[in-house]
């Protein structure tokens, strides 16, 4: 089912990488990301995260070209979870 896959793929990112972040199709976090807020040292719950644009956690120089990235594959994306997304988007596939 696409729950079952959907935790397969979370639990697998979790294992190989720091932070795991959900992003709406907005590129704002979706989901509450302590792991995030205490990598990038905020003082803050990581739900303070949620809501907040993912780019503006980037530097300036950066900003453009993750955007233009992101429009780039997302008419390869489907806007659900399913592993494919969530790991082509981890992996950068």
């Amino acid at each position: 089912s696409d729950v079952c896959s959907s935790d397969l793929a979370h639990n697998l990112l979790r294992g190989m990488c720091d932070v795991v972040v959900y992003l709406d199709s907005d590129i704002r976090i979706s989901e509450p990301s302590p792991r995030l807020a205490h990598m990038l040292l905020r003082s803050t719950a990581g739900s303070a995260l949620a809501g907040l644009a993912f780019v503006e956690l980037m530097p300036n120089a950066e900003k453009d070209r993750f955007t233009a990235c992101l429009q780039q594959r997302a008419s390869e994306w489907t806007h659900d979870r399913s592993c494919e997304a969530v790991l082509g988007l981890a992996l950068g596939g």
